[in-house]
């Protein structure tokens, strides 16, 4: 479903632009430590000030739940669900650990459901953390990565809030859970859709991975078709109503 556009207060449409593209500057800058940007960064979002972190942190008469507020601003403090994969590339993960820290705290900041503000973050996070990632990508709020690296996103494509892309193997766009069509069936054959793709042509060749996210319910099988009937070419045991031979050819054409 498109989403419409529209402006919003003048402040936020002059100051907004400024902030992201004054963050990507400073994560862009070889000569910045992408540690100490984000950590500055969460300290202004979160308290409103700059303040002297390092002396923060070591000052023996600040109390103990402030001292660990703060540390916890610098992503070198911090450790991630992803750290415990084995599947970690350690070298591409330093790379992107403070720009994922980044993205969690700045969602559960003050500022992290303001939507026009957030998904021009988001926007500019995921340029620099995807593999690849496309133009006019529209991210919403709460939506975790594993590693982030392994990630491909087209062009247009939307991730709504409350999502959990495990790119542990690489994730391909649009065939995400967040543009995966619910399915709400008691079938032995309904179709899967995903919103972007009116089939699973643009995997042909490649070796995939399923993954299913259920609620409230079972699978028992799945398997891929080459057919718009959706049929299994698998074997039928001893045959049943509406199948010709021990082979399903029919699949939904079944009367």
């Amino acid at each position: 479903m498109p989403l419409r556009e529209f402006s919003i207060g003048r402040v936020g449409e002059e100051l907004f632009p400024k902030l992201v593209a004054g963050l990507a500057e400073a994560f862009d800058d070889p000569a910045r430590d992408r540690n100490v940007v984000v950590r500055d960064a969460l300290a202004q979002l979160y308290l409103g000030r700059e303040i002297a972190h390092d002396e923060v942190v070591r000052d023996p008469k600040t109390p103990p739940a402030i001292r660990a507020l703060v540390a916890t601003f610098d992503p070198r403090n911090a450790t991630m669900e992803a750290e415990y994969y084995r599947e970690i590339d350690l070298e591409k993960w330093a790379r992107v650990k403070p720009l994922l820290w980044f993205w969690q705290m700045f969602d559960h900041s003050p500022v992290g459901r303001n939507v026009r503000l957030g998904t021009q973050m988001r926007y500019m996070l995921a340029k620099r953390i995807f593999k690849r990632c496309g133009e006019k990508v529209r991210i919403f709020h709460e939506v975790e990565l594993s590693f982030g690296y392994n990630l491909t996103v087209g062009n247009g494509v939307t991730i709504h809030r409350n999502v959990l892309i495990d790119d542990r193997g690489e994730v391909i766009a649009p065939f995400t859970l967040a543009n995966c069509g619910a399915v709400r069936a008691d079938k032995t054959l309904q179709a899967v859709t995903w919103k972007g793709a009116d089939d699973l042509s643009a995997v042909t060749g490649k070796t995939v991975k399923f993954r299913f996210a259920l609620k409230s319910a079972r699978l028992f099988a799945f398997w891929v078709s080459p057919e718009k009937s959706g049929a299994s070419l698998g074997y039928v045991a001893a045959g049943g109503p509406g199948f010709s031979r021990l082979v399903d050819t029919v699949g939904g054409q079944k009367s």
